[in-house]
């Protein structure tokens, strides 16, 4: 396989050289040259587009902001400088024989509105009306004013994204349109999170510790809706969620500390009689972050300790974050960069109630059951270290290749402490059995540790005046030891290719092609039967150990003006199941079985959309979007006891998730902005027999005709920021409508499916001198008693207060 790849490279290269080559021979002709730089900043502006307006002589601006154009003909031409985000310039440059002419240049920046850039959509950066894809980008100055920022607290309120999570460091499920389910703690997950580059799913389960993954120093994050397999293969099928690092253009230092603590519940809420005891649950987080610029050298390094002692019963976390970004500029067309990952997490598992009066049970409080593990323990452990090497290769070829590590691991502990000399618990049907936490007992806890080692290339190719060609491909080696997924490995090969070509000077199609294959390295599995009596063990046989597409993207824009685009895309997904939905047996209290004969789900998307931009001040953005599944994977329960879960991942042969969503986006005066989004879903399961099973136990209302479990039919969420002198004050509310369908606990009434909340939060910030500022909130501002997931009490009404000192 690496012969392959190696040759694979090897052959590109080549293709690509041979059009990058130019001739030097003809004396007369002149060259143009010289520097392009912010005119505010000052800063080197790299990727400027030098165009000589009637011929097809150009160059691109280098790391350095420097420009090169060769072999050009004597005389005088208008010159055309153009960048994403800032204004277009033209100027008038006479070119003598034989001479070379300098001309140097500083750009202004367009307004923000105007300047939001995209890099993830098509793998290079694009203006927000050029991308044929919805996209979502939140800038830094977006997440400093969060008072937790971590990834979901970060995404929660973007149109069309839902986040459903059981607290402290337990399971967590984000999902884009509907994407993935909640079930099995969020197997299986249809977005992909990317940092730099770099692949962050963990490679047993697919799964990402959104709860705890601090999202400080980044230039911007960006929510890439929809199918992307075409460019990110399998796993991409939901969308992508892409952070991009900082790195500092001097020298910078910041710190940061925050505390608080949660309020009482409503005094109408039955549960105030047992939370939060004779304690006020405190928290604190520390942050600091240093960087520097000398020559060709720049790095980032920053530090987070968040420390939360929970807002209900093991709730509590501890997260321990460490990043550090840095790039050498070998000349003026290449560099070397290096990201790292190290974060670290502990904390409790919270359980579900039995009784919604015991929703809050905390701290002294009297445990909500002794039997639920109230004092299990998890940690967990996502570690990165990606190297990339970026260099041009004549003036309208890129080359990037990129190398790294990935590993994630967790551990959970039963019953650490006893409970009350508890020494041996069952749960489920008496037959799934958990004992005191010993780490010579594999019985008594559950762990994974699963690593992944990966590569890829990529080549930017402008072909001509009209296409930009992008093609590469990679490859990464999953391997996994764990008690709950068995221990398995397997490899995932990709091959892609974009055309991007003008077909004039208002349309833009492109044309993206993707091979994914994917392979496990194991011919059987060996489980216990949950759900027979006796219990007896069975061997099932892997009938799919190898899968593969092709998967098809065709996409386009159609600029009416700077200011207004439609776009529409029409593709093709893959996604290979993961090694966890593949092979688990045991989910915390629920037992698993797995299926030797899951196979690839695929889809089938369409969207269309229109982006506006009302002068300076006002964009509109409205989508609607269509997608047909075949072969599913969801979760399912074989126990026909409501009280019980045995599940196991299936392929639904048929189902289907339509909407339409809008993003508004108003900036009446410069001091103050609104943001307003909703979101429309429809999710069905159009197999009846399927349909029906998910309708057993009495659990979901036979009205609802398969809705899909965990897919919330509404979703909106309101934004509105102040920005005066010194002070900084931000309103933000979302809501989102009722579960129509679950899987678990087939003892709840309709009306406590999750859902149906409005949750309020509000910011405040304030520049005081010399660096140091001071800055506020109140999340769940009306202290709402809602959930996520059933069962699953949400964070009640918090109170924050720190400071900021940067130098």
């Amino acid at each position: 396989m690496m012969m392959f790849w190696r040759s694979l490279i090897l052959r590109i290269t080549a293709i690509v050289l041979l059009f990058s080559s130019e001739s030097y021979s003809n004396e007369k002709l002149g060259k143009l040259k010289g520097n392009v730089i912010d005119k505010k900043t000052s800063e080197e502006l790299i990727g400027v587009t030098v165009s000589l307006m009637g011929t097809k002589l150009g160059a691109a601006s280098g790391l350095d902001g420097s420009f090169l154009v060769k072999d050009v003909p004597p005389g005088e031409y208008t010159v055309r400088f153009s960048a994403i985000g800032y204004k277009k310039v033209f100027k008038k440059v006479t070119i003598t024989e034989g001479q070379v002419t300098d001309f140097n240049l500083a750009l202004s920046q367009t307004s923000v509105m105007a300047n939001e850039i995209v890099v993830g959509a098509s793998k290079y950066n694009q203006s927000k009306a050029e991308v044929p894809v919805t996209t979502t980008v939140i800038s830094h100055q977006d997440i400093d004013v969060q008072p937790i920022k971590t990834l979901d607290n970060v995404v929660e309120t973007v149109p069309g994204v839902d986040v459903i999570r059981t607290g402290g460091v337990g399971a967590s499920s984000l999902q884009i349109r509907g994407s993935n389910s909640y079930a099995g703690g969020g197997l299986g997950t249809r977005v992909v999170f990317l940092y730099d580059g770099f692949l962050i799913n963990s490679p047993d389960a697919g799964s990402v510790n959104w709860q705890s993954m601090m999202m400080d120093g980044l230039e911007q994050l960006e929510i890439i809706k929809g199918a992307s397999s075409a460019l990110y293969g399998s796993g991409a099928m939901g969308g992508v969620v892409n952070a991009i690092g900082e790195l500092p253009k001097e020298f910078s230092a910041k710190l940061t500390f925050s505390n608080g603590f949660y309020s009482y519940p409503s005094n109408d809420e039955v549960n105030s009689e047992v939370y939060p005891g004779s304690k006020t649950p405190y928290f604190y987080n520390v942050g600091f972050s240093q960087g520097n610029r000398y020559g060709n050298f720049a790095y980032n390094l920053i530090y987070n300790h968040m420390d939360d002692q929970g807002y209900r019963d093991g709730s509590h976390m501890l997260v321990n974050d460490f990043k550090l970004k840095s790039r050498y500029n070998l000349n003026g067309s290449s560099y070397l960069q290096l990201t790292t990952i190290a974060s670290f997490s502990e904390g409790g598992i919270p359980y579900m109630w039995n009784q919604e009066s015991q929703a809050l049970g905390h701290l002294d409080a009297t445990p909500v059951n002794p039997n639920r593990n109230s004092d299990d323990i998890k940690e967990t452990n996502t570690t990165l270290i990606g190297l990339k090497y970026f260099t041009t290769l004549g003036k309208s070829v890129s080359m990037e290749n990129k190398v790294y590590f990935n590993r994630d691991y967790y551990l959970i502990k039963y019953y650490p402490e006893a409970i009350d000399g508890l020494a041996y618990q069952e749960y489920g049907l008496g037959r799934h059995k958990r004992g005191v936490y010993d780490p010579d007992d594999p019985t008594t806890f559950n762990d994974s540790d699963a690593r992944r080692y990966g590569i890829g290339t990529m080549f930017d190719i402008f072909y001509g005046s009209k296409h930009r060609f992008v093609v590469g491909g990679d490859y990464y080696y999953d391997d996994v030891i764990s008690t709950q997924y068995h221990n398995n490995s397997a490899y995932t090969l990709g091959l892609f290719a974009q055309d991007e070509f003008k077909v004039s000077e208002n349309l833009k199609l492109s044309f993206s092609l993707r091979y994914d294959l994917n392979h496990v390295n194991k011919d059987e599995v060996t489980y216990t039967d949950e759900v027979t009596s006796g219990n007896p063990t069975l061997t099932d046989k892997i009938t799919q150990k190898t899968l593969s597409q092709v998967s098809p993207r065709f996409a386009g824009t159609y600029q009416f003006a700077e200011d207004l685009s439609v776009r529409a895309s029409f593709g093709r997904s893959f996604r290979a199941p993961t090694l966890a939905e593949r092979f688990v047996t045991d989910a915390s209290i629920f037992a698993g079985h797995p299926n030797g004969e899951l196979g690839a789900e695929r889809m089938t998307s369409f969207e269309t959309g229109v982006f506006k931009r009302f002068s300076d001040f006002a964009s509109l953005d409205v989508a609607f979007y269509l997608n047909n599944y075949d072969d599913l994977i969801e979760a399912i329960d074989l126990d026909d006891d409501p009280n019980t879960i045995v599940f196991k991942y299936i392929n639904i042969s048929e189902a289907r998730i339509w909407g339409f969503e809008t993003s508004l986006l108003v900036e009446p005066l410069d001091f103050l902005s609104f943001q307003i989004g909703y979101n429309y879903m429809n999710a069905k399961d159009l197999n009846k027999e399927t349909s029906a099973a998910r309708l057993s136990d009495g659990i979901n209302d036979a009205n609802q005709e398969g809705w899909l479990a965990y897919r919330p039919e509404h979703n909106f969420n309101f934004r509105t920021s102040l920005n005066f002198d010194k002070v900084n004050v931000s309103f933000n509310t979302r809501y989102v409508s009722q579960t129509k369908a679950i899987i678990m606990n087939g003892d709840l009434s309709k009306d406590e499916f999750p859902g149906d909340f409005w949750v309020m939060n509000l910011s405040g910030r304030y520049e005081m001198f010399g660096g140091l500022s001071l800055n506020g909130a109140i999340k769940n501002l009306t202290n709402s008693q809602y959930e996520e997931m059933e069962k699953y009490r949400a964070p009640v009404r918090s109170f924050h207060f720190g400071f900021e000192y940067s130098y």
